[in-house]
């Protein structure tokens, strides 16, 4: 039996979203409105910061069977902030329409980890995918008896194209963006 102690790491996520468009106030109820039939220009921006830390055992209780403990800290904060460029401060306007809110969420969680990783077969997999190539670095040194890790996965955001085209294909939907991590781990 084979002990990698991995006595911590970080992963962090950050993107930022900046969409634009071009609207009209066009409803019935915004008739009296100044802007009513008029055109305008909103920006959203849109980001999400995700990070984790994390400590965690791997354990080779044979060649092919392999137990993991462990314990996370992660933390997730997302928002939103609408621009627009013309003055929709009318208050008849404003009261029928709340459509441009700040919104922020955030939240961190612990989390204990356990898994049990078994190897069936050399080459086995659960399941097939289509091919797609995702572009990943990896760097480490050993000093002793501690190996320093980072990398990156996805480093240039590629996206995946769609394959669920279903009303439930946001839970599907591709995972975009870059994940970063480091750490430090000791083999015993």
């Amino acid at each position: 039996m084979s002990i990698v102690w991995r006595l911590g790491g970080v992963q962090g996520y950050f993107t930022r979203l900046h969409e634009t468009g071009l609207y009209i106030v066009s409803d019935e109820d915004s008739k009296q409105a100044p802007l009513y039939g008029k055109e305008y220009f909103s920006t959203s921006k849109k980001h999400a910061n995700e990070w984790g830390l994390f400590v965690q055992d791997e354990w080779n209780i044979t060649p092919k069977l392999t137990v993991v403990p462990g314990l996370r800290l992660d933390s997730h904060s997302s928002g939103e902030k609408y621009d627009i460029d013309k003055d929709l401060s009318d208050k008849s306007f404003e009261k029928q329409n709340s459509a441009f809110p700040s919104t922020s969420f955030s939240a961190t969680t612990f989390n204990p980890r356990f898994a049990v990783k078994y190897e069936v077969a050399k080459n086995s997999k659960i399941k097939t995918i289509s091919p797609f190539v995702l572009v990943n670095c990896r760097a480490s040194k050993r000093l002793g008896v501690f190996t320093i890790y980072a990398g990156g996965k996805n480093i240039f955001s590629y996206i995946q194209d769609e394959k669920h085209l279903d009303d439930a294909a946001f839970m599907y939907a591709p995972v975009y963006g870059a994940t970063w991590y480091a750490g430090v781990s000791i083999k015993l």
